[in-house]
């Protein structure tokens, strides 16, 4: 194989939605030409991850997630106040809200719909990233 790895290495999940690579770090590193690290939370938790990495152009088409890599899979603990201001959501600071990053240039033409998805998470963007179709139906009750 290109990798240098074994296939026996290489097993696709029983819901065929993930590729399972049993590989050493070293391996790790010369395929996605990463630096792994070791981090540790203030906890004590040790996390694995690395600052960058990269795929190949002629597999990025087919590689949604890489792990472990950029991400830091922290659990985050359930809130003790819950959000008092329910206009709050999504603003910085309150959590794990959409991307705010960007502009929406053009409101009502479709032209330039998809252009921000790499910023902004809209619906457009939801409906061209997963294929969904969306015909809106008018009850008989209005």
């Amino acid at each position: 194989m290109q990798s240098g790895l074994e296939p026996e290495r290489i097993k696709l999940t029983r819901t065929k939605g993930w590729i399972e690579v049993k590989a050493t770090i070293e391996e790790a590193e010369a395929l996605l030409q990463a630096d792994y690290h070791v981090y540790k939370h203030e906890t004590g938790k040790e996390h694995i991850a690395c600052e960058s990495y990269h795929l190949p152009a002629h597999i990025t088409p087919h590689v949604d997630f890489v792990t472990p890599t950029v991400h830091f899979d922290a659990k985050l603990s359930k809130r003790s106040d819950p959000v008092s201001d329910p206009t709050r959501v999504g603003l910085p600071g309150s959590g794990n809200g959409p991307k705010t990053t960007g502009t929406v240039d053009d409101l009502l033409g479709l032209v330039g719909e998809l252009e921000n998805c790499d910023k902004q998470i809209t619906p457009a963007c939801l409906r061209a990233l997963y294929g969904l179709v969306y015909d809106p139906v008018a009850t008989s009750k209005q």
